[in-house]
């Protein structure tokens, strides 16, 4: 609620409080939340959550001041699919075509706003047991759609042990018919901080049926706060 209320709707609320007259604070939060459902404008819900007071005051001046700048981003991790496969790990290290992110925390000063999340997959030709990391960076990712368990697989992802999405059906991630396919729209955008780890999990139904080496990419998608 604090991310949609912002601060003209908590100082509605002090104002409510205090005996004044003020704005109905539930109405400025329903304002915001139409905003965003009628738009869904990763910049807008990234400036919303500018005004929450979980937001690091110093980016939110550095924003102001141009010394940071918003961009569109995507941050991704592909891994081997399993029965329960884990992104985004604290020992990964930025590869191109396998992850964009070090670790499992964003850089110092930075930000980020999900307002989606994609999930695609890939069978990979390996010349070994094991393919190796260019063998995975050539493979063609396609829709999630088609794999064994695609609509009752569960996805649940995490920063700073809050969810972004607690146990998703990937149904989710079926060609719905307002959105694209393999990508899911945030009813609720999620404020991503430079602190705390972002987790990121996805749970089979089963691996009945499913290709060997057959590998996930899992991207979170919004608005992401960087230095100028």
């Amino acid at each position: 609620m604090d991310e949609l209320l912002g601060l003209e709707g908590r100082a509605a609320i002090k104002a409510r409080k205090a005996g004044r007259r003020a704005k109905n604070p539930m109405r400025i939060a329903t304002r915001k939340a139409q905003e965003y459902a009628e738009t869904k404008s990763s910049r807008i819900s990234f400036m919303q959550h500018m005004e929450s007071k979980e937001f690091d005051t110093n980016l939110a001046r550095k924003i102001t001041n141009n010394d940071a700048r918003l961009v569109d981003e995507a941050i991704y991790s592909v891994k081997k699919l399993e029965k329960v496969t884990k992104f985004f790990n604290s020992a990964d290290q930025k590869d191109f075509g396998i992850t964009n992110l070090d670790g499992s925390r964003l850089p110092k000063g930075e930000a980020m706003v999900v307002t989606a999340i994609v999930l695609l997959r890939a069978e990979v030709t390996a010349s070994g047991a094991a393919p190796t990391p260019d063998e995975i960076k050539q493979a063609v990712f396609t829709a999630w759609k088609g794999i064994k368990g695609d609509s009752l697989a569960v996805l649940t992802a995490k920063a700073h042990k809050k969810e972004i999405v607690s146990e998703l059906p990937c149904y989710a991630f079926l060609n719905d018919a307002n959105t694209k396919e393999s990508l899911h729209q945030l009813e609720n955008p999620r404020l991503i901080k430079d602190e705390g780890e972002i987790e990121l999990e996805l749970t089979m139904p089963t691996m009945t049926g499913i290709t060997a080496n057959t590998y996930v990419c899992a991207m979170l998608v919004g608005t992401r706060a960087i230095p100028r």
